[in-house]
C-alpha cells in the first residue's frame, strides 16, 4: 500500500471512529430519553393508580360493604354487623351530646377531632368509652332479642311499620360513613324486640298488694323516711383566723341543748346573730336577717332516706325521738355538727299517677315552639282518628315522642308523684278532676307533652316497695337468660368503628 493509500486509509477509519462514537453517543441520549419517558408515565400511572385505588377504597366506605361483611357481636341465632354496630355507637354519642351539649369543653370532649384522640382519663379515650357502652347495650338486646325468638315473640306488622317510616327520615351515614337506612332498620328491629321482650316480662314480674305489704314488712325502715335539722360550725387550727374550735364547741353545745325543732330553730337564729356570721358593712339589717332565716331554713332536710351504716341515719332510723339531738365532733373537716329529729321514721303515703306521654321537645322543630305544638296537635287528632285507645296511644309514643327514656315502653311513667314532673305536666296529672282515659295536648317550657292519664297510682311507698321487687325479679331472669344465651363481642371489630 502507498503512502497515500496509507494516508487515506487513516482517515477512513478516523471517520469511522468518529462515526461509532456519534452513534454510540446518540443511541445513549435515546436511552436516556427513553428512561425518562419511561420514569415520567410511570409516576403518572403510579398517581392515575393512587387516584384509582382511593376512589375505589372511598366507594368501598361509603358502600359500608365492609362493614356489612364484619361480624361485630353474636348469640346463637342473632347476628350484628358493624354496620349495625356503627348505628349504635353512633346512637350512644348522639344521647350523650344531645345531653351534655353545653357541657362537652367542661369535660374535654371535642366533636372536630377524632374521639379517638381524645382521653376520657388516663389510658382510656372518648372512643374506647363509647365503645364499651355500645358493646355491653349490644350484649343485652341480643340476649333479650335471643330469648325474645326462642319464646315466639315477634314484631308486629304496625311496630315494623314504625320503624321503617322512622328509618326513611334518617340520610344515609348520618350514623357513620357507610351506614345505609337497612343497616339502621335491622339494627332497630333487633333493639325494638329486645324491648318489646323486655316489657313483656317485666309486665309479667308486677307483684300483688299482697307481696308488696310483705316486702314492706321485711325491712320497713327501707321504705320509710325521716326529717331533722343540721348544722355544722367548722374551726380553725389555733393560731389561724377564723372560729376556734372552743367557741365552734362552745356554739355547738347551745345547739344541742334545744328540746323541740321550733327551740333548735330559735336558738340556731340567735347564735347566727351573734357570731355575725353573715355580717357585712353592705348589708342592711333587713337582709343579714334574711339570710339567717334562710340559713335556718336550709338546716332543715324532710324525707331522708335510710342509709346503712351511716352513723347519723342509724341513730335516726333507730329508735331516736322528735326533739333529739346529737352532737357529731367531725374531725377530719374540723367540724361540729349537731341533729335535731323533727319527723320520725314513717312509710310515705302520697298518692301516685300512672300516665303515658308523647313529647315534642322545642329543640327537635329548630326550637320552635309553635311548630312542636303544632306537630302535637296533629299527632293528638291521629290518636283520635285511630280509636282513642290507650294501646293506639302507646304505639304513636314510640313512633313520635322525644323523651328517650319512655318512647320505647309507650310512653308509660308509673308512680309519678306530685312534684316530681314540671309545673304544666304535674298540674294536669294532680287535677283533682282528672280520671282514667282523659288525655290532651298540655304546652310547656322546652316542648309540648301529650298525655294520657292511665290511672290512680299505688301510695309512694307501695311505688318504691314494687319498682323494687320487678327490678330483683328481672335481675334474676336477665341472669338466666344470659346463660341461656351466651352472646360474643369481637373488640377487634368494633374497634374498627371510624369516630
Amino acid at each position: 500500500m502507498s503512502k497515500g493509500d496509507r494516508s487515506k486509509a487513516s482517515m477512513q477509519a478516523s471517520i469511522n471512529k468518529r462515526k461509532l462514537e456519534d452513534e454510540a453517543k446518540d443511541k445513549e441520549r435515546r436511552k436516556k430519553i427513553l428512561i425518562g419517558v419511561g420514569v415520567a408515565a410511570l409516576i403518572v400511572l403510579v398517581f392515575v393508580g393512587l387516584i384509582v385505588a382511593t376512589n375505589i377504597n372511598n366507594r368501598k366506605l361509603d358502600s359500608g360493604d365492609a362493614l356489612r361483611a364484619a361480624t361485630a357481636a353474636e348469640g346463637p341465632t342473632i347476628k350484628i354487623d358493624n354496620a349495625q354496630m356503627t348505628y349504635y355507637f353512633y346512637s350512644n354519642l348522639y344521647s350523650f351530646l344531645n345531653y351534655y351539649g353545653d357541657y362537652l369543653n367542661y369535660i374535654g370532649l371535642s366533636t372536630a377531632v377524632s374521639l379517638k384522640s381524645q382521653e376520657v382519663e388516663e389510658g382510656k379515650t372518648w372512643f374506647d368509652y363509647f365503645a364499651e357502652t355500645t358493646k355491653n347495650q349490644v350484649k343485652q338486646i341480643v340476649t333479650l332479642a335471643e330469648a325474645a325468638t326462642a319464646n315466639g315473640v315477634t314484631l308486629s306488622d304496625s311496630e315494623i311499620g314504625v320503624i321503617d317510616r322512622n328509618v326513611s327520615k334518617i340520610q344515609d351515614s348520618a350514623y357513620g360513613r357507610g351506614v345505609k337506612a337497612d343497616d339502621i332498620a335491622r339494627a332497630l328491629k333487633v333493639s325494638r324486640l329486645a324491648v318489646k321482650y323486655e316489657n313483656q316480662l317485666t309486665e309479667s314480674f308486677q307483684p300483688t298488694q299482697s307481696e308488696i305489704d310483705s316486702r314492706y314488712a321485711e325491712n320497713p325502715k327501707l321504705y320509710q323516711t325521716v326529717g331533722y335539722y343540721n348544722y355544722s360550725f367548722a374551726y380553725v387550727a389555733e393560731g389561724e383566723d377564723g372560729m376556734t374550735a372552743e367557741t365552734a364547741k362552745g356554739y355547738a353545745d347551745r345547739l344541742a341543748a334545744a328540746t323541740s325543732p321550733d327551740a333548735f330553730a330559735a336558738e340556731l337564729t340567735a347564735i347566727l346573730k351573734e357570731s355575725g356570721k353573715f355580717a357585712d358593712e353592705d348589708k342592711t339589717e333587713e337582709e343579714i336577717d334574711t339570710s339567717i332565716e334562710s340559713a335556718v331554713s336550709a338546716a332543715l332536710s324532710t324525707d331522708v332516706a335510710y342509709t346503712a351504716e351511716e352513723e347519723i341515719s342509724e341513730w335516726a332510723f333507730g329508735g331516736a325521738k322528735v326533739g333529739e339531738t346529737k352532737l357529731v365532733d367531725d374531725t377530719a373537716n374540723t367540724a361540729y355538727t349537731v341533729y335535731m329529729l323533727v319527723s320520725e321514721p314513717a312509710r310515705n303515703e302520697d298518692p301516685t299517677v300512672d300516665v303515658r306521654h308523647i313529647y315534642f321537645m322545642n329543640s327537635e322543630y329548630n326550637d320552635d315552639a309553635e311548630a312542636a305544638k303544632a306537630e302535637a296537635e296533629r299527632v293528638y287528632e291521629e290518636w283520635k282518628n285511630a280509636g282513642a285507645t290507650e294501646d293506639v296511644f302507646a304505639t304513636l309514643a314510640y313512633e313520635y315522642s322525644n323523651d328517650s327514656g319512655s318512647s320505647a315502653v309507650g310512653g308509660l311513667y308509673r308512680g309519678v308523684y306530685e312534684g316530681q314532673m314540671i309545673e304544666e305536666f304535674n298540674d294536669w296529672c294532680f287535677d283533682s278532676a282528672r280520671k282514667a282515659g282523659d288525655c290532651e295536648v298540655v304546652k310547656a317550657e322546652n316542648g309540648t307533652h301529650i298525655i294520657y292519664y292511665v290511672g290512680d297510682g299505688l301510695e309512694r311507698w307501695a311505688s318504691d316497695v314494687r319498682d323494687d321487687i320487678v327490678s330483683e325479679r328481672y335481675s334474676e331472669k336477665l341472669a338466666e337468660i344470659e346463660k341461656a344465651y351466651p352472646v360474643t363481642v369481637y373488640d377487634k371489630v368494633v374497634n374498627n368503628i371510624t369516630a
